[in-house]
């Protein structure tokens, strides 16, 4: 197989062992239980004899990258190649006491992010660096590998088979299980049960969306909406706004802004509303913003089309808890307003991350925060913050949050919503001196209510 260089490793552990794993889904270093206990897998020494447990998908030219799940030990390796998307999580539990059954614990775990992959497992322990001889004993969930007073216990929801290695190098008694040739995909919605089950699939049913000049209101899940939208210069524009009721009282909203304004970007807020109807099931708001960037980008490529970019906000209210969790791709960051403070505050700084249509692969981050009864959350597009008067200077971001918090102050409690955007929009549009922008303006707000 080969060596890779020692950068193309990410680590895992528990704080008293770690491992070693490969950008190619390859474990190529393990001691257990201790960090100076003898190797498990050793590859990382011995291409040949050292052991290793590997992970990958049969394809051809598949591109790998690796990154943390933010604030945790939790290791992705993500594969794009031409029949889809894996992602690969690797971590050991950590903070347990030293008795617990689940300490010595190494979890891997592969998902279809798109399309259809099949996948080949291959787990070759080499115990004690490579020197002692082992058997190994498959059982309805796995395989059991055993040398001496040592044991490897490898659990596993799909079918496997052993096999002696042949290769001259490797030592006669070495053995390993493979799983080859094992199919994931993507579970399609007509490919679903219905259950009333807690563990039923996470979905989500457009409420509203549209690129169109509008002035909507709704209510759901314990949330107040608004949405303003005025496109620059015609009736439909780059800035697209979608409102979704999803599983387990939750609330998703997005907004997009298409780079341009006009026919064009119009068109490209119509894909990318189509590609929020292909990815509802997507639960994490990160997710879903590396689920859009991948087809969006590639689409783009496919098609043989120049550099296309969409900056986007989205974020999901959990009406029992009261918690948003929200993600951005390059869009502007929002604003919260504490009922409590009577202020607004700037949210997710350091999440800026890159538009939708750069480039494949991009890992976006999330940040949740909690809402109280009456705060508000205040998302817009770049026209709001570019707003610009004929002999003046732009608005700023730091402009549009004081003009926002003094027509939030000005306005008699409780507050109407859809009065809010409405005397906001006003304000924009006497800060620019006319009633229309030289960029598509959306305010899309939410405000707790229950």
């Amino acid at each position: 197989m080969g060596y890779q260089p020692i950068e193309n490793y990410g680590i895992i552990g528990n704080m008293r062992t770690a491992a070693l794993v490969g950008m190619n889904g390859s474990i190529d270093w393990y001691c257990s239980p201790h960090f100076d206990s003898p190797s498990v897998f050793g590859a990382i020494l011995d291409d040949e004899k050292g052991g290793r447990f590997q992970i990958v998908p049969v394809a051809e030219r598949v591109k790998s990258r690796q990154f943390y799940w933010p604030s945790t030990n939790i290791l992705v390796t993500r594969f794009l190649h031409e029949d889809g998307i894996t992602e690969l999580e690797d971590f050991m539990p950590v903070g347990l006491p030293p008795e617990s059954k689940w300490y010595h614990h190494l979890y891997r775990r592969i998902r279809c992010v798109r399309g259809t992959v099949k996948i080949r497992m291959v787990c070759r322990p080499a115990f004690d660096y490579g020197r002692a001889e082992h058997q190994v004993k498959l059982h309805p969930h796995g395989a059991t590998f055993v040398a001496g007073t040592q044991s490897l216990h490898l659990c596993s929801g799909a079918c496997i088979w052993a096999s002696t290695s042949r290769a001259a190098a490797r030592p006669p008694h070495s053995k390993v299980c493979y799983i080859t040739f094992m199919g994931f995909r993507k579970i399609e919605k007509d490919g679903l049960e219905c259950t009333t089950s807690v563990a039923r699939p996470f979905g989500c049913m457009e409420l509203w969306a549209g690129n169109e000049r509008a002035h909507r209101s709704l209510e759901l899940a314990g949330l107040e909406t608004d949405v303003i939208a005025v496109p620059s210069g015609c009736d439909k524009g780059g800035d697209l706004s979608a409102i979704f009721s999803c599983s387990d009282n939750i609330a998703r909203v997005v907004l997009a802004d298409c780079v341009g304004h006009g026919y064009n970007a119009s068109l490209v807020a119509r894909h990318i509303h189509k590609l929020l109807h292909k990815f509802h099931d997507i639960r994490d708001t990160a997710g879903l913003l590396a689920a859009l960037n991948d087809e969006f980008t590639l689409g783009a490529a496919n098609d043989g089309e120049g550099l296309r970019l969409t900056t986007v906000v989205t974020g999901t209210y959990d009406g029992t808890t009261g918690e948003f969790n929200f993600a951005y791709a390059a869009h502007p960051r929002m604003l919260v307003w504490r009922a409590r403070d009577r202020r607004f505050y700037e949210l997710g700084e350091g999440l800026e991350n890159l538009p939708l249509g750069f480039i494949t692969g991009e890992q976006y981050c999330e940040q949740s925060i909690r809402l109280n009864v009456g705060d508000m959350i205040l998302a817009f597009s770049d026209g709001a913050i570019e707003a610009r008067p004929p002999e003046g200077e732009q608005l700023t971001h730091l402009g549009f949050l004081g003009l926002a918090e003094e027509i939030r102050l000005g306005m008699a409690e409780p507050a109407n919503l859809p009065d809010f955007s409405q005397n906001l929009l006003a304000g924009l549009q006497s800060y620019r001196g006319a009633a229309e922008f030289d960029d598509d303006v959306t305010l899309l707000t939410l405000r707790r209510v229950s």
